[in-house]
């Protein structure tokens, strides 16, 4: 039965929002891991899936999201990322400052 409901119980009875939540913290007790919020896990799955190169389309319908919103602000980026980041901009720097004492 369509009830426009998100989420319901066996019964199919309303649940009440913060369960879920309540049960990702639970979830996380249970496996040893620091708990974080839901809100928080999402930005690190988009930004790991994106960090494997996955098409952004993908990873976009997975979150249930526009491509240009998940871009926005649930991707994030860390350290390794930053750091080959940074390398690439100062060895782009370098070769162009090569380039123009060969002019």
């Amino acid at each position: 039965m369509r009830d426009g409901l998100l989420s319901v119980d066996e019964p199919g009875d309303p649940i009440r929002p913060e369960w879920h939540s309540d049960e990702w913290r639970r979830a996380c007790k249970r496996a040893g891991v620091e708990p974080v919020t839901l809100h928080a896990a999402r930005h690190t799955s988009v930004s790991l899936m994106l960090d494997v190169r996955l098409p952004d389309h993908d990873v976009a319908e997975w979150h249930r999201h526009d491509g240009a919103v998940m871009r926005r602000p649930y991707s994030h980026a860390w350290g390794e990322g930053l750091r080959t980041a940074g390398t690439a901009f100062f060895d782009a720097i370098e070769a162009a400052g090569k380039g123009s004492e060969e002019v």
